[in-house]
């Protein structure tokens, strides 16, 4: 049953793959096997199964030590080895075309997450840093449509107004003064800035953001879209923007370089909204305004209008592969943040803006918080959901409590019965040409180290290779 729990953690991550660039050797009628795959897939609650994936890949010191071994060298070279063998593109073909299913999509997405090089060379790679995620990020994200409905909603929408009018209201300001006097939040500051973060690019753009309310919006475009004027504000019965003197080249690019930092921001906004985006939605937030209203359909209208699927694999790739994004999760996984985050929580004003959050926006603030505060490994700021099992066992304990067994047993039943492709997939599977590629991956000695070395990880590798025995010899 672990094992089910595995590899259903492994069809989430593959269900996070960008749609809109997606999984090619479609049937021309719709048919194939994919159509009855996501009849399983359906079954699965995959955004609490990628919850539970995402906060151990990020905060579990047992499930990292397994990523850290199939990210490396010596498990790269297995999967070379199965990538050269002599059968494996004629098994790529079967499945394309005879199947419709796009086998080499999904593993090239696998190989991703761990870091490896695709299987086929039709998309490019990613830049590395945290740099280089905040660029691919941003390449996805509809700028000009964005700025456009913000604009639109804060003319017209009563809760996102409000939201805006409680950010700039003194109580939050005095929870953002005492946050600023904090020893702790200076020295994040400058750790952070030292990781690659641009702090100060963040708090100038959150600022921008959110002081726009009674900004002038079209002096505020005209002396931003092309530079020629330096943009100023004043303050007097509220905040206007005003255009000065005209720039010289060394501000004209001053000015280029700092909004292109301002977008970096705005793609890691929305690379957080992506993770939580992909808390559970079934145990999901409460506080619903009894009409349906409140400010949650006005962020999902900003949501809809963003690619997530790709931002997510995106952020699973970085996080589980690139070594300076690592490092600022290492950071913010440790107990110095935490510290930050706790002053933070215990401020006399917070209760008061979580209870805002949900009894005026109609917002449960406090589940996505507490959303964010499992990624990072780190208690939630109440209690009213059973904290994790630790290590690799725990955490597929926690996704097999998810997954409806009877019902998969019973559907896995019914369509090998009566489906075409699934019984063309488990004949391919068992046969002669899929066995030699079996075989002659048991006698790589390689491969029979790396059960070794997974066995001693916890992975129950024996378990693995006799469940999926079971399944395909039906």
């Amino acid at each position: 049953m672990k094992v089910l729990a595995l590899i259903l953690a492994a069809v989430a991550l593959c269900s996070a793959t960008p749609r809109e660039d997606g999984p090619g050797c479609r049937a021309p009628n719709g048919g194939g096997l994919v159509p009855v795959l996501e009849e399983f897939i359906d079954m699965v609650p995959l955004d609490q199964i990628l919850e539970i994936l995402l906060t151990a890949i990020t905060s579990d010191p047992e499930v990292q030590t397994v990523m850290e071994y199939l990210s490396g060298e010596e498990f790269h070279g297995i999967l070379l080895s199965i990538k050269n063998d002599p059968e494996f593109d004629g098994l790529i073909a079967f499945c394309c075309q005879e199947l419709y299913l796009d086998a080499a999509y999904y593993i090239n997405f696998l190989l991703g997450i761990l870091g490896f090089p695709e299987i086929r060379s039709d998309r490019a790679y990613r830049a590395g840093g945290l740099n280089g995620m905040l660029d691919e990020i941003l390449a996805l994200i509809p700028l000009d449509a964005l700025e456009a409905l913000l604009n639109e909603k804060l003319a017209t929408d009563y809760y996102l107004q409000l939201a805006f009018k409680k950010i700039n209201s003194d109580e939050f300001g005095a929870v953002i003064e005492r946050l600023q006097s904090n020893v702790a939040y200076v020295d994040m500051k400058d750790r952070l800035r030292g990781l690659g973060v641009d702090v100060d690019g963040i708090i100038d753009f959150i600022n921008k953001i959110f002081q726009r309310p009674t900004i002038d919006v079209e002096k505020r475009e005209q002396c931003l879209e092309d530079c020629n004027t330096e943009p100023t504000v004043k303050h007097g019965g509220g905040s206007i923007i005003v255009c000065g003197a005209k720039r010289s080249t060394r501000s004209q690019f001053q000015c280029v370089n700092r909004i292109q930092t301002n977008m970096k921001v705005l793609a890691l906004i929305l690379a957080v909204v992506a993770l939580c985006s992909a808390a559970p939605r079934e145990e999901g937030p409460g506080c619903r305004a009894p009409n349906g209203g409140g400010l949650v359909p006005v962020l999902e209208e900003f949501i809809d209008m963003v690619p997530l699927d790709q931002i997510l694999e995106i952020l699973l790739t970085a996080i589980t592969s690139d070594p300076e994004v690592q490092t600022v999760m290492e950071y913010l996984s440790g107990e110095e943040f935490h510290g930050i985050l706790l002053s933070i929580k215990n401020d006399p004003e917070f209760d008061g803006l979580i209870a805002f959050c949900c009894q005026e926006l109609y917002l449960d603030a406090a589940y996505y918080i507490n959303f964010l505060l499992g990624i990072l490994g780190f208690p939630e700021i109440r209690s009213d959901r059973a904290y994790r099992a630790g290590g690799l066992n725990g955490m597929l304990d926690e996704i097999l409590a998810l997954i409806p067994l009877d019902a998969l047993e019973a559907l896995l039943n019914e369509k090998l019965a009566t489906d075409y492709y699934l019984q063309l997939a488990f004949k391919k599977i068992n046969s002669d040409e899929f066995g030699a590629v079996i075989e002659r991956l048991q006698s790589n000695v390689a491969y029979v180290d790396m059960k070794d070395r997974l066995r001693g990880l916890g992975v129950d590798v024996d378990g693995i290779i006799d469940f999926i025995n079971k399944i395909f010899q039906r």
